[in-house]
């Protein structure tokens, strides 16, 4: 007999809940129980790809959002790297310099809010989740591999500001139109809750 586990009711209930929250239209239950019996067999036959070959066949990002940043580079090497349209001038290694040195990976989360929140609060959000907040290195990097996101929501990087104007800055990413664009936008805004604040683990020696 096989010691392998057959799955449990609970297990079988949960899928169907995460199939529920997709919110399917008719056509597209047609289509997801056409192809499902195919996952189905083809599962059954360990003719598994990674998640994120499978998430690619579908136009998606990788399911973990994971970065590689060259502390070795300069500022200005990383912001050519991103490819925005337009970056706020002030964007300086003057201001905001590179700290670090070596060759890191991390793990990069999106931080949902409900309502306005402020920096400081934003920064306990992130901390929370077991994430730090994110420098403008870190959102650069961002934004040269997931260009894809920046199109989605705008998003900030709390974990770096400088003085700039009088008021203590932080780097922001969004897009206008088709451009994508890297700004500043004071720390003591409110962000409204279309916003996203980046977070990141390190995981190079993981």
């Amino acid at each position: 007999m096989s010691t392998q586990q057959m799955a449990t009711t609970r297990q079988l209930k949960h899928a169907v809940t995460l199939i529920d929250q997709q919110v399917f239209m008719v056509d597209e239950m047609e289509a997801f129980l056409l192809y499902l019996p195919h996952l189905g067999e083809g599962i059954k036959g360990r003719a598994i790809p990674s998640l994120d070959d499978f998430r690619a066949m579908f136009g998606l990002e990788p399911f973990e959002l994971i970065t590689e940043i060259d502390f070795g580079k300069t500022l200005p090497e990383m912001i050519a790297a991103a490819g925005n349209d337009w970056v706020n001038p002030n964007i300086t290694p003057e201001n905001f310099p590179v700290v670090g040195g070596g060759v890191k990976r991390f793990r990069n989360k999106m931080f949902a809010f409900k309502g306005n929140i402020s920096s400081k609060a934003g920064v306990a959000l992130i901390e929370k989740g077991g994430f730090v907040p994110a420098t403008h290195v870190h959102g650069f990097a961002f934004s040269a591999k997931f260009p894809g996101e920046q199109r989605k929501y705008p998003y900030t990087c709390l974990g770096s500001s400088a003085e700039v104007g009088g008021s203590r800055r932080v780097v922001c990413f969004s897009r206008g139109d088709a451009e994508r664009d890297a700004f500043l936008l004071d720390w003591a805004d409110v962000w409204p809750d279309r916003w996203r604040l980046l977070g990141v683990q390190e995981i190079s020696g993981a």
